[in-house]
C-alpha cells in the first residue's frame, strides 16, 4: 500500500512549554507551562497549564525538576483523566541536593479537542524553570 503524505499531513511540528520561573505548584493542580517564547503555537494553546492539541497526532514529553531535593510524583491527564497506562513522573530524592530531572512521554492522536497535563500530586513543591513539556509530531 502506498500513500501520499500531503494528503494526510498538513506538516510537521514542534512546540516548546516552559515554567517561566520557578514556581511552587499545589497538590492536584496543573503544572503551569506556557508556549517558550520563540516557538510558533501552531494551534496549540495553554491555560493554567492544561494544554489543548491541535488535530493530529502527537509525542508530549514532559520533564519536572524539584528546586530542592524533595520527594514528588506527578501524574499525566488526558482529557481531564488521569492516563494511568503511561508513566507517572516519581522522584524519591530528599536529603542532598541533586538533579532529579524526571521525565515521562505520551503519544496523542487528537480530533482537535484533546488537552494533556502534568499534575502533581504530592504535596506543594516548588518546581525549577528547567522543567519543561516538548511536543511534536504531525498536524492534519
Amino acid at each position: 500500500m502506498t500513500y501520499n503524505i500531503r494528503d494526510i499531513a498538513s506538516g510537521t511540528f514542534a512546540v516548546g512549554f516552559v515554567l517561566a520561573s520557578s514556581t511552587s505548584v499545589s497538590s492536584g493542580s496543573a503544572v503551569p507551562y506556557t508556549i517558550e517564547d520563540g516557538t510558533a503555537s501552531h494551534g496549540f494553546s495553554v491555560t493554567s497549564g492544561v494544554i489543548t492539541l491541535p488535530a493530529g497526532e502527537w509525542i508530549c514529553l514532559f520533564s519536572l525538576e524539584s528546586d530542592t531535593a524533595t520527594a514528588h510524583t506527578a501524574d499525566l491527564y488526558l482529557d481531564g483523566s488521569i492516563a494511568s497506562d503511561f508513566p507517572k513522573i516519581e522522584c524519591f530524592t530528599t536529603g542532598t541536593p541533586q538533579s532529579d530531572l524526571n521525565t515521562t512521554a505520551i503519544p496523542i492522536r487528537s480530533t482537535g479537542t484533546t488537552t494533556i497535563e502534568l499534575r502533581v500530586d504530592t504535596s506543594a513543591s516548588t518546581y525549577s524553570d528547567s522543567s519543561d513539556c516538548i511536543i511534536y509530531g504531525v498536524k492534519t
